[in-house]
């Protein structure tokens, strides 16, 4: 399965985890449990970015942008289930993203981990989108790129400690069970992940521009 096959699968889990609050009818178990999918899969695709892209500032910065210009939509969003103050995902990816970097570029990388536990700290209290616990994501997909294993059980023990942070485990139900399964089923997607970058979108949008370009100059001089 290529990254563009994964990404698919984000955007139309994302669809179901937002439309359930956008239209309260919608909000049932099943919705959530493939709801609750897409956020570790565009984490993930995040992780894989940062490793295939060949100008990482551009990369910086294409998120960067991203973030500012959706965040007036997301509080507007955020205002239907009464949470408004807070940053949207892109932030959250962008410290995620940092924690890479700085792992990446610090010899000793034990030194790294504090700064990264610094990070994450300074996410949770400007309030990004899934807190200290989706920055924490991005990083472990990242470390643990080669060793499956290492995924689900990080992964597993991460998502255990956020649930219990957040006190779910007190009055659990069915919501929050389904929920749980639906999060760690995008591993399942992720262990699927074949290294490959699949379709080109920019390309074939490239390309496909070039022959109307071409068509059109060919009419011209016919004409």
């Amino acid at each position: 399965m290529s990254i563009f096959i994964i990404k698919i699968i984000a955007c139309i889990t994302m669809i179901c985890d937002h439309i359930r609050y956008a239209i309260p009818i919608t909000n049932n178990n099943i919705i959530g449990f493939f709801g609750r999918m897409s956020f570790p899969l565009f984490a993930f695709s995040i992780s894989e970015g940062y490793l295939h892209t060949k100008n990482l500032n551009k990369y910086f910065n294409r998120l960067l942008v991203l973030a500012l210009i959706s965040e007036i939509p997301f509080v507007l969003f955020r205002t239907i289930v009464g949470d408004y103050l807070m940053l949207n995902i892109c932030f959250t990816f962008l410290l995620g993203l940092s924690c890479i970097v700085i792992y990446e570029n610090i010899q000793e990388k034990y030194l790294s981990i504090p700064i990264i536990i610094l990070i994450s700290y300074i996410g949770y209290l400007i309030k990004v989108d899934y807190g200290w616990y989706g920055i924490i994501t991005v990083f472990l997909f990242y470390i643990f790129k080669n060793k499956k294993i290492y995924i689900w059980i990080s992964f597993f023990l991460l998502n255990i400690i956020y649930f219990y942070t957040k006190d779910y485990f007190k009055n659990i139900d069915l919501q929050i069970i389904l929920s749980f399964i639906g999060i760690m089923s995008s591993l399942i997607i992720i262990t699927l992940y074949n290294g490959k970058k699949g379709k080109n979108l920019k390309k074939d949008t490239y390309q496909m521009s070039n022959r109307v370009v071409f068509k059109r100059h060919l009419i011209c001089v016919f004409i």
